[in-house]
Parts: C-alpha cells; structure tokens; sequence
C-alpha cells in the first residue's frame, strides 16, 4: 500500500480538464506535444508573420522584373493669338499639334541582376520562416514540459498536504485521549500551513506555465483548461556525430549565405548602372500654322551624360552592405556553434544526473521513507522523525522533477540545435 502511495506522489496527480482532447486547432485543453506543435504551426504570431515576410519578398520579385512604363505627352503649340486658330474643324485649326512616345530601354543586364537579388530575398525569407518554425517549437516543447513540471509538483505537493492533513486529524483525536501532545498537534499544524504555501506557490507556476503556452499557441484567453499529458521524454543517448554538417544545415545558417549572395548580387546591379540606358521617342507633329508639310514623323534618342554623378556612392554603399552580411554569417555560424556545442553539454549533463537518480537515489530514499511510514503507525518513530522523513522525501520528489524537466528542456534545446532546414519545413 505504501510504495503504491508514495508512486502516486513522485508522479503527481494531475486533474485532466473534462472535454476532448485537442481534435482541432481552435480548442485548449489536454495536449500532447505533437498537438501543441501543430497549434502553434498555424496559430503562432511569430510564425504567421514571418510567412507574410515571404509573401512581401515575392512581391519584390514582381516589382524587380517589371519594365518601365512608356511615357505619352501631347501638346499644342504655335498659336497666333493676333490671328486666332480659325473656324475650321478643330484638326484644321491653325495650330502645331505635337503627340510623343517615350521609352526608357535598360541595357547592362540591370532587370536580370534584379531579379536575381529579389530572388535572394525571397529565399532568405522563407529560410527565416524556417528557422522561425525551429524556434518556435523549441519554445513550445520547453513551455510544454515547463508546464508538465508544474502540474507534478502541483500534484506532489497536493499528496503531501493530504498526509499532512491525515496526520493532523489523527494526532487531534488521539490528543482527546491523551495519546498526542498539545506540542505535537502545533507542529504538525505547523506543517499543514507550511504544505498549503507550497500547494499555493505550485499552483502560481502551474498557471503561469499554462499562460506562457498558450501564448506561443496564439489563445492566452483560454489557457485554464490547458494540460500536458504527455510523458516525460524518454533518457535517451543523443547523436554527436557529424556536428559540422549539423551546423551547415541549419535555417539561420542557409540564410545568412543567401543573404551574402544576394549582397554580391547588389554589388552587380550598382555596378551595372555605370552602363548607360537608352531613351527612344516616336514623334508624330500636326502643323497647320502654314507650312508646305503639316505631318512630321521623328524619331529621336537620348543616353545620360556621367559628368556629375558615376555611382560611386551606391557601389561603395552595395560593397559595405555586402562586408556587412559576411560579418553576420560568421556571428551567426559562430553563435550556432556555441549554441549547439552548450546543448551537447546540457544534454549529456542532464542525462547522467536524471539517470542517477532513476537508478540508485529514487529507489532508496523511497524504501526510506515507507520505512519511515511503517515504522511511525506501528509506534517504533516519534513524530519529529516521521516530518523530517517526509520533508526529505518531498524534496527528493522535486529535485527528480527538476531532473526531469531539466533533461527534457535540453533534449529540446539539443533537437532545435541540430534541426535542418528539411525538418522545417515552409507550409
């Protein structure tokens, strides 16, 4: 009976929310880890925006690859305001009518070199979208555990205060009869108060854990009714091999080099404007103020002259912005690096503390404390004992937790570490 008890408080008793479990994307309640992170793939701000990102960069693709609009004047000159312009029909006014056809003509690959840098960007952008998608579900998978780790305290902290409160009831009757101390009833009173702080403060976390997912599901309305039931992550070895090629493949990594190529793409397109365009207009002139030939067709050309300006400024502009995301590849490569290197670490620590404790620590301080339980109903442990092995115990309970949530957080953390752009994949 003892060892079933004492199970039941390692493990906490968590009260499921009544309602289904999450069927659909619009419902918070009992959650797996899986449901959570397909709420947050089409519910998370963060995530939604960054796909608006992609859509702006695609427009950009479009606006890159347009030409210039031709350019219509019309007009009306020669008038002799002595003589007038005549009553005959207004095409036979004595006036010279001027209508002109302009077109600008890009010449020096410019609208290709554009295109190609508005390519870059929507590439970059749906790597962000990507790596957004890694962040976000490693924040949903720590918030989820954050979460699972309250409700087990909560629930651990809950069955200690029911022993408590056994305890005290049976130490006040036995006081009517004389076989408890009035010194003995306090303390345990003491204990009572103290186990319902500790319910109150489990409680606090348990909602803010509830509240901090929720947040990242896109619903911080409804976050009440929100329960992780899930297990905890199963200790396991994690794959260290290959660590560099982990690190090339992920999002962030992938878009810093297409935001490098896109730079040097924009050095190009500077560099092309020092190739002249080509402006061509088509005249057609009505001349009926007297002249031996009132219709004139003309053709005429222009080009820029590069006597004040050459570009120099955009190309010094185009190379800085170009040094400038070849320092950020490396900050970013170099960060991921460390990011991933600390995981490893965390990973590894965490495995051997939550394994010792699932293989020696748990084991013999729970024969202690049933032991300790025995012995006190059957008169062979004072009550001063029987509290301090049951503090012992309830601190070991939370210092598993925290082992377990511990490893949990870092497996999180080790997976978005490692996580290529294949496995985040833009929906």
């Amino acid at each position: 009976m003892w060892s079933a008890l004492w199970q039941v408080i390692v493990f906490g008793a968590v009260t499921v929310c009544p309602g289904k479990v999450l069927g659909d994307e619009s419902f918070l309640g009992a959650m797996t880890l899986s449901q959570a992170e397909k709420r947050a793939l089409v519910a998370n701000t963060d995530i939604l925006s960054s796909r608006l990102l992609i859509k702006s960069a695609e427009a950009d693709v479009v606006v890159a690859s347009e030409l210039a609009n031709p350019q219509l004047s019309i007009g009306t000159t020669g008038a002799n305001l002595k003589q007038g312009i005549g009553s005959a029909w207004q095409w036979n006014k004595s006036v010279d009518s001027v209508m002109r056809l302009d077109q600008q003509i890009e010449r020096g690959n410019k609208r290709g070199i554009r295109v190609n840098v508005a390519k870059k960007g929507v590439m970059a952008a749906e790597l962000d979208a990507s790596d957004m998608l890694r962040t976000v579900k490693q924040q949903v998978d720590l918030a989820y555990y954050n979460l699972k780790y309250a409700q087990e305290m909560v629930g651990s902290y809950n069955r200690l205060l029911l022993l408590q409160t056994n305890l005290l009831d049976a130490a006040r009757l036995q006081y009517q009869y004389g076989g408890a101390s009035e010194i003995d009833v306090t303390r345990i009173k003491t204990e009572v108060g103290r186990a319902r702080s500790d319910v109150a403060r489990a409680e606090l976390t348990m909602r803010n854990a509830q509240i901090g997912l929720a947040k990242l599901l896109g619903d911080a309305g409804d976050s009440t009714r929100l329960v992780a039931v899930d297990d905890w992550p199963y200790p396991v070895k994690v794959d260290t091999a290959q660590i560099e090629k982990r690190l090339d493949e992920r999002p962030d990594v992938i878009a810093a080099h297409a935001r490098l190529e896109q730079a040097q793409l924009s050095i190009e397109l500077a560099r092309a404007q020092r190739t002249r365009d080509v402006g061509v207009g088509l005249q057609y002139e009505h001349n009926m103020t007297g002249t031996t030939a009132p219709n004139a067709w003309s053709i005429g050309v222009s080009v820029p002259l590069f006597l004040l300006s050459k570009y120099e400024g955009e190309i010094q502009r185009a190379v800085a912005d170009r040094n400038v995301a070849e320092e950020s590849l490396k900050h970013i490569k170099t960060s991921a690096e460390a990011e991933l290197q600390q995981a490893m670490a965390e990973v590894n620590n965490s495995l051997i503390r939550l394994n010792n404790y699932k293989s020696d620590v748990l084991d013999q301080a729970r024969t202690a404390a049933e032991a300790a339980e025995y012995a006190y109903h059957r008169g062979a442990l004072n009550l001063t004992d029987l509290l301090d092995a049951r503090r012992a115990w309830q601190s070991l309970i939370i210092d598993m937790l925290d082992a377990q949530n511990d490893y949990a957080g870092a497996l999180a953390d080790w997976r978005a570490a490692t996580a290529s752009n294949s496995e985040a994949p833009v929906q």
